[in-house]
C-alpha cells in the first residue's frame, strides 16, 4: 500500500519476500505512509529491497498516525535505503499535533541481517526518525549495519521533542556509522527516554538493553544491485 486511506488498517499473517520496493518518498512494505490507526501482526519481510529518496522503512515508511502497533514482526536479510530517515521497522515517526497524539507500540519484533543505510541522515535499527511517544518491547537488532553520513542509531538515529520507553531489547552484533551514532540513540534533542529495570553501564548492559559485540565503523557503506 502506497498512502494510507483507510481507517483502522489491520495487516496480519502475512509473508513479504523476495520484493523490490522503490519510489522517490515513502515506501514500506507494507505501508509507505500512514496517517491513520494500524495494527500489524505476525508478519515478516524477508530478503527484500525497499528504496526511497526518503523515509523508507521495512514496514511502514512514514508514519503521523494517531496510534500504530507492530507486533510479533521479523525484517530478516533485507536492505533499507535511502538519502534521509531509514529504520529496520519504520523510517519516520512524525506527529502533526505534537509528539503525545502520536503513540506507537512495537512489541516481540527482530530486525536481523539487514543493511539499513541512509546516504545523508538518519538511520536507526528500528526507526530511523522518533518525533512521537513510542513504547519498544522485547525488540531485537542484530547482525545488522546501520549507517548514515550522519546520525544512526542501533533502535533511533534522533529522537526529537518526543518520548520512547524501552524494555527488554537486545542490540547484538551490529555495526553503527560513527559521527553522530550511538548503540540506543544517536542524537537527542528535548527527548525522554525511559529505560526500565536498569543495570550499571559498567556490564554489558545500558540500563534494561543488552549490548553485546557492537562496533563502530567510519568508512561508508557502499550497496549495488539493488
Amino acid at each position: 500500500m502506497g498512502r494510507q486511506h483507510s481507517y483502522n488498517f489491520t495487516f496480519t499473517n502475512c509473508i513479504i519476500k523476495s520484493t523490490n520496493i522503490f519510489a522517490t518518498n515513502y515506501v514500506g512494505a507494507v505501508i509507505g505512509h500512514s496517517c491513520y490507526p494500524v495494527n500489524i501482526t505476525n508478519t515478516s519481510v524477508l530478503n527484500s529491497n525497499i528504496t526511497s529518496a526518503s523515509w523508507s522503512g521495512c514496514f511502514v515508511g512514514h508514519t503521523n498516525s494517531l496510534q500504530l502497533a507492530i507486533n510479533n514482526c521479523t525484517s530478516f536479510d533485507n536492505s533499507i535505503i535511502s538519502v534521509s530517515f531509514s529504520g529496520g521497522l519504520i523510517g519516520f515517526a512524525n506527529s502533526v499535533y505534537g509528539a503525545a497524539s502520536t503513540i506507537l507500540n512495537l512489541t516481540n519484533c527482530t530486525i536481523y541481517n539487514n543493511t539499513i543505510l541512509s546516504t545523508n541522515v538518519y538511520s536507526g535499527g528500528i526507526i530511523g526518525y522518533i518525533n512521537a511517544t513510542v513504547t519498544i518491547t522485547n525488540c531485537n537488532v542484530s547482525n545488522s549495519i546501520i549507517s548514515s553520513a550522519n546520525y544512526a542509531g542501533g533502535i533511533t538515529s534522533f529522537g526529537n521533542y518526543s518520548s520512547l520507553t524501552l524494555k527488554s531489547s537486545k542490540i547484538q552484533s551490529v555495526k553503527i556509522s560513527k559521527l553522530n551514532g550511538a548503540l540506543i540513540i544517536g542524537f537527542k534533542n528535548s527527548f525522554t527516554v525511559n529505560l526500565v529495570n536498569s543495570f550499571s553501564e559498567g556490564d554489558n548492559f545500558v540500563n534494561d538493553v543488552l549490548v553485546q559485540n557492537c562496533a563502530s565503523f567510519t568508512s561508508s557503506v557502499s550497496i549495488n544491485g539493488c
